[in-house]
């Protein structure tokens, strides 16, 4: 079931930041940092839209500087946090060099902590855009806290990847089998040695960087939460907008694994043609604007 169509509004590029802001609070030990966007006349009591960036990424890359600027032009304020990832007061591209020690569940978790901070300052209803991995983040996140006020869910270009999917990626980058690696980590977890590092192991993006074993297990174990994406979407229990691009080189699943989850009323499928992962240039007003019109349905 597609949305409606808007036309693109091109001057979305000319909207300035009319009040943006850094904002920081204390959480488990570390300075979390967040980029507050504030539309033209509104306050956080007239809503919000919470922004989740994607894997070892950051709040100031250019697909969620533009998603802010074009929720901007939209009459949309916006707030979008950078996972900690256990560095304190963390920017940029997570550091390759420095030791992983982070979970796929710590999303949730300082999603949440988001959350609070919004309801401290009043804020009026809450929607999450999750870009890439930080979309199956927000839909775990969605799954760990049932009681959210969180009223809309945009999962932008999920991703979607199965065991097979990262057993073949990781291949392919490393020309690794992933199952040893797995194996190896297991071992360690079994022994009681989670959190000891594992010197010269290829994690994602980081080749020969340090990881944890229970954080190499954590996000890539065979029953881990991408295998149960389609089951959270299904079971959600507020409307939730997907949003793929029919050219997307990264998670070329989208489309096929998360349509059957979705009816066309609460759960949607919006495809952006010839939109690619980032969804570059005019790409993500399209898509920012089919997410404003989801978010404004609630009204």
């Amino acid at each position: 079931m597609f949305l409606r169509i808007i036309p693109l509004l091109l001057t979305g590029w000319l909207a300035m930041p009319l009040a943006a802001e850094e904002v920081r609070q204390q959480f488990e030990g570390l300075t979390l940092n967040a980029n507050l966007e504030l539309a033209q006349a509104k306050t956080l009591e007239d809503g919000v839209v919470l922004i989740i960036h994607g894997l070892q990424a950051h709040n100031r890359m250019e697909i969620i500087e533009a998603a802010q600027q074009a929720l901007l032009t939209n009459g949309q304020s916006s707030i979008a946090i950078n996972l900690g990832l256990g560095v304190d007061n963390r920017s940029g591209f997570y550091d390759c060099s420095w030791p992983h020690r982070h979970g796929f569940d710590q999303a949730a978790v300082e999603i949440q902590a988001w959350i609070d901070w919004l309801a401290k300052q009043d804020a009026g209803p809450i929607s999450l855009i999750g870009h890439s991995f930080g979309g199956a983040q927000a839909l775990v996140y969605l799954d760990r806290y049932r009681e959210s006020p969180v009223s809309r869910m945009i999962l932008l270009a999920p991703a979607t990847r199965g065991y097979d999917r990262l057993k073949n990626d990781y291949f392919a980058r490393y020309q690794k089998d992933l199952d040893k690696v797995l194996t190896r980590a297991r071992s360690m977890i079994d022994a009681g040695n989670g959190d000891q590092l594992m010197q010269n192991v290829d994690f994602f993006f980081c080749p020969n960087t340090r990881v944890s074993a229970n954080s190499f297990f954590d996000y890539y174990r065979e029953d881990g939460e991408f295998a149960r994406l389609p089951d959270y979407l299904r079971q959600a229990d507020i409307p939730i907008l997907v949003i793929a691009g029919s050219a997307d080189e990264r998670q070329p699943d989208v489309i096929r694994l998360l349509s059957p989850a979705t009816d066309g009323r609460e759960k949607k499928l919006v495809v952006i043609e010839n939109a690619g992962h980032f969804f570059l240039d005019l790409n993500i007003e399209e898509a920012i604007e089919y997410a404003v019109e989801f978010i404004e349905e609630a009204g």
